[in-house]
């Protein structure tokens, strides 16, 4: 198992590619197991802001299914970099 997976989609027509969404069906019907510890989202296009909560929402389910992190999304290079940071539990 990873440590952390990437998942990334442009916004196409306000929402998800079909490439990701089959992604996530065959991921969902294929494992009993988590694919990775923590899951990290990049959403980017002309205007995402439409998209975000629906693809948000599904890759949320997914990490709840699979008992995976869900650590966050990124739309621009600034949220980016904040998740890149790691966090110090104190």
């Amino acid at each position: 198992m990873a440590d952390d997976i990437v998942i990334g989609t442009p916004v196409y027509w306000s929402s998800m590619t079909g490439y990701l969404k089959t992604f996530l069906d065959r991921f969902s019907d294929a494992l009993d197991a988590p694919l990775c510890k923590r899951v990290f989202l990049i959403i980017q296009g002309t205007e995402p802001g439409d998209a975000i909560p629906y693809i948000t929402n599904a890759i949320q389910q997914l990490c709840r299914r699979f008992h995976m992190s869900y650590m966050g999304l990124a739309t621009n290079p600034k949220e980016a970099a904040i998740l890149h940071k790691p966090k110090v539990n104190i």
